[in-house]
């Protein structure tokens, strides 16, 4: 029997805790290891989409957008469109709405080695279409000090999922972003952290960088814009904890790439 794709749904309904960022630089090295990686932009700002590909697209994957390239070796891009925003009320008005995203992610579950959805900071109809259509979420968690609020009311609402639907979702981890190194907040918030989660805590921390925040502008990952910074380098080492933690890592290694140019 043919191994169906893990749908890695990456959300937390507090907005700045870098989901996005957290999106394409997974996929890029996942790509970067020889996984087939689908992005999926299920988030109306559409911020996957122009960081991936800078084309603007009429279409979602609700009205039957197909993927398309991106600037990243071995990712493709279901990108948001300009349509997302009406599809996101005609889902919440209409029955079985919240298992659309579910049945259209069918096909590519058999093309991909690996699926990756961006939500929006919420908890509404996408976010819901997410959850119910993934197997596995990760949520990205800023290093501040009302973080594990914010984490407990989006595994509430799964919990309020799991009740009411067919839920086969695992919580692939917790991934700790916007670190300030050498913070007491940064390493009070780790450590709270792991305390109530133990190893479902990426080892990996994503620390503040100012590249990361600039890639997007250049419609790159970090592999590609700032292979050697500091969160590129935490995004790597993530990754390949991601795809452990999903049982894909059965992949040539990847490491650093080195600027072009450089000895």
């Amino acid at each position: 029997m043919e191994r169906l794709a893990p749908v890695l749904v990456v959300s937390n309904q507090k907005g700045g805790v870098g989901k996005t960022t957290t999106v394409v630089n997974l996929a890029a090295y996942a790509g970067l290891a020889g996984k087939r990686v689908l992005v999926v932009d299920n988030d109306p700002q559409a911020n996957a989409s122009s960081t991936l590909n800078k084309t603007p697209f009429d279409h979602s994957i609700y009205s039957g957008a197909e993927p398309v390239e991106t600037s990243a070796e071995g990712v493709r891009l279901v990108p948001s469109g300009a349509d997302l925003a009406d599809q996101e009320r005609r889902l919440a008005g209409a029955v079985g709405g919240s298992l659309a995203l579910r049945e259209r992610l069918k096909p590519h579950r058999v093309n991909f080695d690996l699926i990756i959805v961006d939500c929006p900071p919420n908890l509404t109809c996408l976010p819901t279409n997410a959850l119910l259509a993934a197997t596995h979420l990760l949520v990205p968690l800023q290093s501040e000090y009302f973080a594990l609020e914010g984490l407990s009311q989006l595994l509430a609402h799964v919990d309020g999922l799991r009740q009411d639907h067919e839920l086969q979702l695992t919580l692939c981890g917790i991934l700790l972003t916007m670190a300030v190194p050498g913070s007491a907040l940064s390493q009070g918030v780790a450590s709270e952290v792991r305390r109530h989660f133990g190893s479902g805590v990426f080892n990996a921390v994503i620390p503040r960088d100012e590249s990361a925040a600039a890639a997007p502008s250049h419609a790159r990952a970090l592999v590609d814009h700032d292979p050697l910074s500091p969160a590129a380098l935490a995004y790597l080492a993530a990754t390949k904890e991601l795809l452990v933690r999903l049982d894909l890592s059965q992949t040539p290694a990847i490491s650093p790439q080195t600027p072009a140019g450089t000895p």
